[in-house]
């Protein structure tokens, strides 16, 4: 029974619905796009009527109402015809064609579902001008076997299209024959015969209600002359034009041409095959059903005898008409208090024009309809699109309902749980509404991408507006751990509701990685992070060398996330930190460690920087800056914001001791670009220090500016001026000769061989052969230079000793068994880098040693010899620089003989 009374309820739905369906209004016969319309006429003493008639066909229904307008706007209900809708209007007399032509006409069709109307229909009056006619030749000459084309000439705005009908010495031709045929109203003639010589042709128009036939002295007479003498190339009698033509239209491109043996037709360069399409009449081509491939240049050739051809071209253009691809299966429904939007996607060409229209409405609303307004129950109805071009009209009808939105229910199941990471949770989510609502996940609050991470869908379905979606969740981050919400959301246009689901997941404790060696700087704060996965909660213990951290010291503590945080860090604080963690997960308990080295960094800090006392160009200038840094710092010299050649003239010798960082720089002052500040840049991995050293050029005429002040305070006594420097050069001779005379009687020396480079001494004082450095105005400014000493040991031996002045890096030997550092010449400060003698087991010499590394030709020093008596000890000989190797000229500096003992 229950059965039987559900299926007389579902017929009884099904009827109503079809009965609903049946209201729905369709017109199924528009008005033809363009009709011809002929003006009432008396023919042969009667009056003949030619009413118009418009059709507007529909689905027939029982209430269906169908009206009439037209542009102008004029009421047309009693024109209408009730049994089938269709609009006759009476017959228009000459001279009120005006009232209508050119207007568009169309119907609509009303039931209570709504509204449709029809394309648009066009009235044209049928007209044909007589004077207008061109007159045709009257005669016409062709030769034998040659082709002609005899023309009607009607007047080009003929409407509708006229039909020709011809006749031959007044017999209507049959056409096409063997010998004639009719292309686009013109008799084509294939090749002329004597018999029709003098024959006369005429032509008529035979589609119009009242016909018109062209009088006898329109007739065209064909002359037939004998075969032509001479061969000539083709001469076109009828030539291709451009066409524009709708797709399935017949298309004749007229090609003809006198004499011409045969005709080829090209399209797009390319020869045409005439499947789609044949010849016609003399050369024409004539495509019967074109399509838009068919498109594009062609050109017709016509061939003469001898190869002598000719050729015109002309373009073919297809218009496609209009197809909606759009599809709306049934019913569309809107929701009331929201938008809604129909698409209608068309193809053709030219590019179809799309029209929707609401109901009927003469508002029409272009390309995608959209309605943002709030959509009421009014808004119900037919809805109609139009694609339109040049080539037709494709329609597309869509009945949109409007309904009240609702969602009925959602719920989620289980509504909670508890997991383990890296188990699998899955979950069940029902919904219904009108419409349908869809669904949507969101955890914690925050919604889920359909593709996101570890949420995946297995199922989705909709029955009887009711959706159930499966999905399976798998936490995939082990920081997911504890306590979330997952909302299942169903959503439609009518709002949302939502359903949540609580679960917990459990995450066995596990440190995440962390760097095994860290280092801070010394005086800052130090922080140990050891930041872990786990749930329920996870606790920290640290140790420092497997002892517990007390963290009532009040530079160490612990924070919240079990970070060991260290205060003012020290080198004590140094060491192997170890964070124990753990949790219990389901009654058992879960432990980890981790073990840091710590170490403790020193920011770099100049703690020393050596000024250079002001240098002779050629000398030696050595700068040395000295910092304290851990880790080893990286050491650079620069000049002028560029970082100095080691490889060149700069020699750098870094070393790092401890915390000690001490580098020296060591070059030969050369050039005036040498002076200036020099910086010493130490960096490491926790910072960067800098120390500025000016390095200043000397002077050798210092102590002769307070004798030059002097002058310039008696230039107003000028006796006194005069008297002055007399005074101290006759003081001068004295002490030169006082030093003489001591010389001679405690130690003298005599060198021999002086040149304009000047000689330069090293002393010995007293018996044990005590050896000076040379003055440091002398080092600095000449650089290199030699002396030997001869001195004879108690053992018999002859032993040479030498020095380098001023260069760092000195000569070696095996055999060297003394290596000294000398005192600055007396009255002298120190200088830079002092003079070192190595003694050598030699036989005697009066020659020293080539420079180590050069040739001894090039740069071996003279040795000048000299002698001296005393007790003050000897001097053997003294050596000067080489000759090949100049410096530049500085003045020969005394000898002091009060120096020696």
């Amino acid at each position: 029974m229950v059965l039987q009374a559900y299926m007389v309820l579902w017929t009884m739905a099904a009827t109503m619905l079809v009965a609903r369906d049946a209201l729905v209004p369709k017109i199924t016969e528009p008005p033809l796009p363009l009709q011809y319309v002929y003006t009432n006429k008396d023919v042969d003493g009667k009056k003949v009527d030619f009413d118009i008639t418009l059709k507007c066909g529909a689905v027939s229904n029982p209430d269906e109402i169908r009206e009439w307008k037209r542009t102008t706007g004029s009421d047309l209900s009693a024109f209408v015809n009730p049994a089938d809708g269709s609009l006759k209007l009476p017959g228009i007399f000459e001279g009120t064609s005006a009232s209508v032509e050119g207007t568009e006409y169309w119907c609509y069709a009303t039931t209570s579902i709504g509204k449709v109307r029809s394309t648009n229909g066009t009235l044209v009056f049928a007209s044909f001008d007589v004077s207008k006619w061109k007159r045709a030749p009257t005669t016409l000459s062709a030769y034998k076997g040659e082709s002609a084309v005899i023309s009607c000439h009607f007047p080009p705005n003929a409407m509708p299209p006229p039909i020709v009908e011809w006749t031959v010495d007044e017999t209507v031709i049959d056409l096409p024959t063997i010998s004639y045929t009719a292309v686009l109203g013109d008799l084509e003639i294939k090749k002329a015969r004597r018999s029709m010589d003098g024959k006369k042709y005429t032509c008529r128009i035979v589609n119009y209600r009242v016909t018109f036939s062209l009088p006898s002295s329109r007739t065209t007479i064909l002359q037939v002359n004998d075969i032509r003498g001479t061969s000539i190339p083709p001469q076109f009698i009828k030539e291709p034009q451009d066409t524009v033509a709708n797709e399935e239209d017949e298309v004749i491109l007229e090609c003809a041409a006198a004499p011409a043996i045969n005709y080829a037709w090209y399209r797009n360069g390319e020869s045409v095959t005439f499947t789609t399409s044949q010849l016609f009449g003399i050369g024409s081509l004539k495509i019967p059903n074109v399509k838009a491939s068919d498109g594009g240049v062609y050109y017709c050739q016509a061939i003469g005898m001898h190869s002598n051809n000719a050729s015109r071209t002309a373009n073919l253009t297809v218009h496609v008409r209009p197809t909606i691809t759009t599809v709306y299966d049934g019913n569309y429904i809107a929701y009331s208090g929201s938008p809604f939007s129909l698409n209608c996607v068309a193809t053709g060409f030219p590019t179809p024009e799309i029209k929707w229209l609401a109901n009927g409405s003469d508002n029409t609303y272009g390309g995608h309809l959209q309605v943002t307004k709030a959509v009421k129950y009014e808004d119900s109805g037919m809805y109609q699109c139009f694609a339109i071009n040049s080539a037709g009209t494709d329609e597309l009808v869509v009945r949109v309902i409007v309904r009240d939105p609702k969602i009925h229910s959602v719920s989620v199941e289980p509504q909670s749980y508890s997991i383990l990471y890296g188990e699998v949770a899955k979950l069940e989510c029902q919904t219904s509404g009108d419409p349908t609502p869809h669904i949507e996940w969101k955890l914690d609050g925050v919604l889920l991408a359909s593709d996101a991470v570890n949420i995946t869908h297995s199922g989705d379905e909709e029955i009887n507006s009711t959706r159930r979606s499966s999905l399976s969740y798998r936490i995939g981050d082990k920081g997911l751990g504890g306590v979330h919400v997952l909302t299942c959301r169903a959503v439609n246009v009518g709002g949302f509701k939502e359903s949540n689901s609580s679960f917990t997941v459990n995450v066995i404790t596990e440190i995440k990685p962390v760097q095994l060696a860290q280092s801070f700087v010394k005086g800052t704060t130090a922080i140990l992070s050891c930041p872990t996965y786990g749930y329920p909660k996870v606790m920290h213990v640290w140790k420092k060398g497997g002892e517990a951290i007390s963290l009532l010291k009040s530079r160490i503590n612990q924070t919240s996330d079990g970070s060991l945080v260290v205060g003012q860090v020290d080198f004590s604080d140094e060491g192997r930190y170890t964070c124990t963690v753990s949790n219990i997960v389901k009654g058992q308990h879960h432990t980890e460690s981790v073990t840091i080295n710590v170490t403790v960094n020193v920011v770099p800090k100049v703690t020393k920087e050596d000024s250079q006392p002001p240098i002779f160009s050629d000398g030696i200038a050595v700068l040395t800056c000295e910092a304290d840094a851990i880790p080893e710092p990286s050491v650079t010299w620069m000049k002028d914001s560029k970082t100095l050649d080691e490889n060149g003239k700069f020699d750098v010798n870094t070393k790092w001791t401890g915390s000690i960082v001490t580098s020296v720089l060591q070059f030969n002052v050369e050039e005036d670009s040498d002076y200036g500040s020099y910086v010493c840049e130490i960096r490491n991995a926790v910072g960067t220090s800098r120390a500025v050293i000016d390095l200043a050029e000397a002077n050798l005429n210092t102590t002769a500016e307070a004798p030059q002040v002097a002058l310039t305070a008696l230039e107003e006594f000028p006796l006194v001026a005069v008297t002055v420097p007399v005074l101290i050069a006759v003081v001068l001779i004295l002490i030169v000769a006082v030093i003489v005379c001591c010389q001679k009687g405690r130690g003298s020396y005599e060198p021999t061989g002086q040149d304009s480079l000047g000689t330069f001494h090293l002393r010995t004082q007293g018996g044990g052969g005590e050896l000076y450095a040379a003055p440091p105005d002398v080092i600095q400014h000449r650089g290199k230079f030699m002396a030997q000493q001869k001195q004879n040991e108690t053992d018999g031996t002859d032993h040479h000793t030498y020095a380098i002045v001023g260069k760092k890096n000195l000569p070696t030997s095996e055999t060297a068994d003394d290596e000294s550092s000398y005192p600055p010449y007396p009255g002298k400060p120190a200088p830079p880098y002092p003079g070192k003698v190595r003694a050598h087991g030699h036989s005697t010499s009066s020659e020293l040693p080539p420079y180590p590394g050069t040739p001894a030709a090039n740069n071996a020093p003279r040795v000048m010899s000299a002698s001296s008596s005393g007790d003050g000890g000897s001097i053997d000989s003294v050596a000067k620089p080489p000759i090949d190797s100049p410096s530049p000229q500085v003045p020969v500096l005394p000898v002091v003989a009060a120096n020696l003992v």
